[in-house]
């Protein structure tokens, strides 16, 4: 969890091809500020944050991004992790 400019959000270093962010159209370099509806300023911490943003397989996860200044949403559908 980062923060700038008094907004806290986090920030996507890394995708898996094919797994269900990289398919919603999360990229590389977006900065995730709000799961389901609720703003990560909003949050006292990581902890907070990540309880936010959970979801159970099946699910849908909606995350406000930012790319390149611009605000987006995306859904995102829970997959089974593999190997567990």
């Amino acid at each position: 969890l980062q923060e700038s400019a008094g907004v806290r959000y986090y920030l996507v270093r890394e995708l898996r091809g094919g797994r269900p962010a990289d398919k919603a159209g999360l990229k590389v370099g977006d900065r995730v500020i709000a799961c389901n509806g609720a703003v990560l300023s909003s949050v006292a911490s990581e902890r907070e944050a990540k309880r936010l943003c959970q979801v159970h397989v099946g699910q849908t996860l909606k995350l406000g991004i930012r790319r390149g200044g611009s605000p987006l949403e995306l859904s995102i559908i829970a997959e089974p992790r593999p190997g567990l």
